[in-house]
């Protein structure tokens, strides 16, 4: 699986064929169709890994205690905490983003990204309902946050991360740009005097 892995992320997984897989795994051919029935199942196999990490990052970070600030810094330093962990599957997803024509199920991992960013716009909302965070537009806040995991994005590249691109700070700045005071994140959240603050209208329409 690994040098298949290898293999879909140098040269995409339409370019690569079953007899480059079982050479660079030094596995004969046979074994190959043993156990994934086609390179296609293995190409969906490594797949489903990649989406099973990120399915259980959002399940920890619903069922994590904590306000929605909390939660979307959970998520934003869990995402980026597993690209530096298991940098090779979803570098491997990246490029079904990236070239979706070059993978089979391209959909399934645009799917998944799109899942993780509606969480966060999710969140977003809550965090203004709450009087935590005051912006306009949904949409311009998250992709506010949804920039910030590019912080990852030289590792998925392959390189090593510039210390100038620390996620956590990267977050405290965009949460005062959403009008969120600084604070601890280690802080428990503080009960707000007269209940919860009004959320400021909407700008341009947004919802």
């Amino acid at each position: 699986a690994a040098a298949a892995m290898y293999l879909f992320r140098r040269k995409c997984y339409n370019l690569t064929t079953v007899r480059e897989i079982v050479e660079t795994a030094r596995v004969a051919r046979p074994s190959l169709y043993y156990y994934y029935g086609s390179k296609e199942g293995l190409y969906l196999e490594l797949l489903s890994r990649g989406k099973l990490l990120i399915d259980h990052l959002l399940f920890e970070v619903d069922r994590a205690e904590g306000d929605p600030w909390q939660k979307i810094e959970r998520l934003c330093l869990g995402l980026h905490s597993l690209v530096k962990q298991r940098a090779p599957e979803l570098r491997m997803m990246a490029g079904c983003i990236l070239a979706p024509s070059d993978y089979p199920s391209s959909e399934k991992v645009e799917a998944l990204f799109r899942g993780v960013r509606e969480r966060l716009c999710s969140l977003l909302e809550e965090g203004r309902r709450e009087g935590i965070f005051h912006f306009g537009r949904l949409d311009d806040a998250g992709d506010l946050i949804h920039c910030l995991l590019l912080a990852s994005s030289p590792l998925l590249a392959g390189r090593v991360t510039a210390p100038s691109s620390d996620p956590k700070r990267l977050l405290d700045l965009a949460f005062r740009g959403l009008g969120a005071p600084p604070r601890n994140s280690s802080e428990s959240p503080k009960p707000r005097p007269g209940g919860k603050e009004k959320s400021p209208p909407l700008k341009g329409g947004g919802t």
